[in-house]
């Protein structure tokens, strides 16, 4: 988190595994990617370049869970805007879902009762 809120892109492809993709969600209604996005070089410099949008500003990331998996949610004020989940392989990051569907964050709610936000999205897949 600390790499995409400092906009390091060396430090970002460290954590990426070679094989990496990234898949995005914005139902048509938030702009997304429209492809998945595959190796560290395209998909760092693409987290990097919508954290650098002047609309990410003021998103909090924190630690979550989300239907039981590692995730990173985004957070404006009380307002859930966003919810990563990602799978570890070799102590690196290799498959990313960003999911920025405002339809089906509406979903997701938060059990509460760890360091960071448990989240269940079950039914809005």
């Amino acid at each position: 988190m600390a790499a995409c809120h400092g906009g390091d892109l060396n430090a970002l492809m460290e954590l990426l595994a070679p094989e990496v993709t990234l898949w995005n969600d914005g139902g048509g209604i938030v702009t997304a990617a429209r492809r998945p996005l595959h190796g560290p070089d395209h998909v760092a410099r693409w987290l990097l370049g919508v954290m650098g949008k002047p609309v990410s500003a003021g998103i909090r990331l924190e630690p979550a869970v989300v239907n039981g998996e590692l995730s990173v949610v985004g957070m404006i004020g009380d307002d859930l805007v966003g919810a990563l989940t990602y799978d570890i392989h070799d102590g690196r990051i290799e498959n990313i879902r960003f999911q920025v569907n405002p339809n089906k964050l509406n979903g997701i709610q938060t059990e509460g009762g760890t360091d960071g936000p448990t989240l269940n999205t079950k039914g809005t897949r």
